[in-house]
């Protein structure tokens, strides 16, 4: 009996079995290296927010909109505890709403990296002009006849979900006369914030049809997200900044837009007909916030290739390291006549492993593809000088080195090509399974070593 188990154990059978069942072991460390991916991306997000919060945060904004404040007479009617009727005529305030009829945005941006440490978040500085013209023809169609309008009150409001990203406005004029801003949203719905000025109307009938232009340029500061809400029957926007990689989402996608090395630009054209937002509106309605929410206009400042990205993408692929080596190692010891401690198998193992732990590592202080060159070659050297040890300095050993070799390159390369990725990592693991079963074809796993 003991002599039939010690020849089941003593066969490459045997051997390859224990090497695959060590293969699942060694992913517990793959496992954890995981987790400290996951840990350094998510401290990398917090100081991201910090930094963003400090520089102002998203940006987000509308264009400009008047508020013509009213009074309106209403009869109340009151009962008293005896059941007496009494009535009472009483004035009520409420306000109409205008966007403009022509807006006209231009944004110009200046980008930077700000760091906290090792970790950055892409801050902008930059110019918003605003330009455009309001009218308030038959804003008395939306009066009823108790309702009487105050156009001298009158306030031009500018929505703002946050104002700590306005560091000055550079000039304001409103039909050639310049005016200035406080802040408050004035009950604006649609925002929490914004600024307002005071813009009598008086002299002005709501129905007259007379045209008022604006400009507006303002000086701006924020972090990683620029959001516009297209608060006019008819928008042009206009957006250019020194950054080679946006994000372009939200109601509508640029008409056109341009991308190279040095940054972008983009122009949209939105009509209140896409936003479903009204252009006039008064105290009684009420805005869906999920509506609201999807009809900004919005650029992201992203990384072309972010490294905790690319390294969880890498990990993923662990498994593949581990039985590499493995399967080299064993065909090694089957060819050459060596036989091989199954610590010798594990340290090659984990030597792959920290291959991981390198990349994320150096990928924090330099760029990913240097930082994947450096950890592939001093694990690849590792390897090989290894294995020759091992391998009483046969110089067959160097075998390992274009497999190694092979395995990194094809990894990088499907880290590197984001939508092909899928397809090179099935014909890729599909070609080394293919060549496995030609080179062990001949192995005879019955066989005692």
């Amino acid at each position: 009996m003991k002599n039939r188990i010690n020849g089941i154990t003593g066969t490459q059978g045997f051997k390859a079995g224990v090497l695959i069942v060590l293969t699942l072991i060694m992913l517990i460390p793959v496992s954890m290296v995981r987790s400290l991916i996951s840990e350094r991306s998510s401290r990398a997000d917090e100081v991201r927010q910090e930094i963003s919060s400090s520089a102002g945060g998203d940006l987000r904004f509308g264009g400009p909109v008047i508020k013509i404040p009213g009074t309106r007479t209403v009869e109340k009617i009151f009962i008293s505890d005896e059941g007496r009727k009494s009535s009472e005529i009483i004035e009520e305030s409420f306000s109409i709403w205008l966007t403009a009829e022509e807006l006209d945005i231009k944004i110009n941006l200046d980008t930077e990296h700000k760091f906290k440490g090792i970790f950055y978040s892409p801050i902008f500085t930059g110019e918003i002009s605003m330009s455009g013209n309001f009218s308030t023809a038959g804003t008395d169609s939306m009066l009823e006849d108790n309702e009487v309008l105050s156009p001298e009150l009158a306030e031009l409001v500018i929505p703002f979900f946050s104002q700590k990203g306005i560091r000055k406005i550079e000039s304001a004029s409103w039909n050639g006369t310049a005016i200035s801003f406080q802040s408050g949203s004035r009950n604006l719905a649609l925002t929490s914030g914004g600024i307002y000025s005071s813009i009598p109307l008086s002299g002005t009938s709501p129905d007259t049809g007379e045209t008022m232009k604006f400009d507006f340029r303002i000086l701006i500061s924020g972090a990683e997200r620029i959001s516009i809400l297209p608060l006019a029957d008819s928008t042009k926007l206009d957006m250019s900044a020194d950054w080679a990689a946006p994000s372009f989402s939200g109601l509508v996608l640029p008409d056109s837009h341009s991308i190279t090395g040095s940054g972008f630009d983009a122009v949209w054209n939105c009509s209140s007909l896409s936003s479903g937002l009204p252009v006039r509106w008064n105290d009684a309605t009420r805005f869906d916030d999920y509506r609201i929410a999807s009809s900004y206009i919005e650029t992201s400042l992203v990384s072309i290739h972010d490294h905790y990205e690319q390294n969880e993408r890498a990990v993923k692929y662990a498994v593949l390291f581990i039985l590499m080596p493995f399967t080299s190692l064993f065909i090694l010891e089957n060819f050459f006549s060596r036989r091989l401690h199954i610590i010798q198998y594990i340290l090659a193992a984990i030597a792959n492993i920290i291959f991981y732990l390198l990349l994320l590592s150096l990928s924090e202080h330099i760029s990913f593809g240097l930082s994947y060159l450096i950890s592939a070659a001093a694990v690849t050297v590792l390897i090989c000088l290894y294995t020759w040890a091992i391998l009483k300095k046969d110089r067959k050993a160097w075998v390992m080195a274009p497999v190694m070799v092979s395995v990194y390159t094809f990894l990088f390369m499907t880290l590197q090509s984001e939508d092909w990725a899928l397809l090179i990592g099935s014909a890729g693991v599909f070609m080394i399974t293919a060549f496995l079963m030609f080179i062990t074809r001949k192995i005879d796993f019955y066989q005692s070593r």
